[in-house]
């Protein structure tokens, strides 16, 4: 990846392209996995993507234009502007951050897919498929030397985790000892990175060890306070020793990220989930509502509509949450939902389990 200096009309527009340009650049090098190139040998174009950027001062905003083109042949593949309003400046610069590292991700996938071995499968990472899940895993065990990281031992701890919270395994208890094995061996490798520690905190908030969750994820967010996935845990963590308005803080923060970005309904039900503690039920609703028409796979948002929406009388919506439930969870039903190991204990502390005595 090399990134061209930026253009500009103004001392402020100037540092504020490059705060951007970089920030972005060096989020989605770490997930895709790719290396920054500040000054490329434009005489021996190698394979990648090149980013050049144009940022004037407009009033007292900036105006930001992103280009990307192809390292080897010239060609545009991707042009955005964003204003970067002085009103609401730290804000706006999260917003282009995120949506130009989303864009580089989305690049390196088209030029470089991960079945090739040259990037990490993020797309599928996030996903509630067990297929697509096993597929990333498969990938990211795969990978060549050079690319094993600790960040893609960190990616294979978190999809063991969506694989149990979503009942896509058969064996959790396996499956969460591989979980806590890659979180271990990760942070092995990479001590201080972010993301590493954050998925380590998620691993240990599956294990109910809420004091260690907590220290990990206040690591990670010490080191980069506006990682998604260590906002992501954070909350969480704050979730567990019930401070929950700390907790929607963390959720809001990392939801203006790349990763967020391109999974929003991991980021949407952690939401919900925090805004149910805080009583919102309508909120929560609407949050689980969200997450569901981005990933219609997603079990956890349908569990949370039956039951809310049980809970307010609307009983078609109830049965409607349900049908979906059943169609993607061969196995539900009522009787199963009302166990105590059924992944619903969210719903279960809020006690809104109405809904498995419904009959629906």
């Amino acid at each position: 990846m090399a990134l061209q200096p930026v253009e500009s009309n103004d001392g402020r527009a100037h540092v504020i392209g490059e705060m951007i340009l970089n920030e972005a650049a060096a989020r989605a090098c770490e997930m895709i996995p790719a290396v920054l190139d500040d000054r490329p040998d434009m005489r021996a174009p190698k394979a990648g993507i090149q980013i050049s950027a144009i940022c004037y001062a407009a009033g007292t905003d900036c105006s930001l234009m992103v280009v990307m083109r192809d390292l080897a042949t010239g060609a545009r593949g991707w042009t955005r502007r964003f204003t970067i309003r002085a009103a609401n400046e730290t804000a706006t610069m999260r917003h282009a951050v995120a949506q130009i590292a989303v864009a580089l991700l989305d690049r390196a996938r088209r030029t470089a897919p991960p079945a090739q071995g040259l990037t990490f499968p993020v797309w599928d990472v996030f996903s509630y498929s067990r297929d697509r899940l096993e597929s990333a895993d498969r990938i990211l065990a795969s990978l060549p030397r050079e690319r094993q990281s600790g960040v893609a031992l960190a990616l294979r701890s978190y999809l063991r985790n969506t694989l149990i919270s979503e009942r896509l395994t058969e064996d959790p208890a396996r499956c969460s000892d591989e979980a806590e094995a890659f979180a271990r061996q990760a942070r092995d490798l990479a001590p201080a990175n972010p993301s590493v520690l954050a998925v380590a905190s998620l691993s240990a908030s599956w294990r109910r060890d809420a004091v260690g969750a907590l220290e990990l994820a206040q690591a990670a967010c010490r080191n980069d306070p506006d990682n998604e996935l260590a906002c992501h845990a954070l909350s969480q963590a704050l979730t567990d020793v019930g401070r929950d308005l700390e907790a929607l803080e963390a959720t809001e923060r990392g939801a203006r990220g790349a990763l967020a970005e391109l999974g929003p309904a991991s980021w949407l039900m952690r939401r919900a989930v925090v805004q149910l503690r805080l009583d919102r039920l309508g909120d929560a609703e609407n949050s689980a509502a969200a997450a569901f028409a981005f990933a219609p796979d997603n079990r956890p948002s349908l569990r949370f509509l039956a039951a809310l929406r049980y809970h307010r009388g609307d009983m078609a919506g109830a049965a409607d949450a349900l049908r979906h439930l059943r169609r993607i969870e061969p196995d539900f039903s009522l009787e199963l939902m009302a166990e105590p190991d059924y992944p619903v204990a969210p719903l279960r502390m809020a006690r809104l389990m109405g809904i498995t005595r419904s009959g629906l």
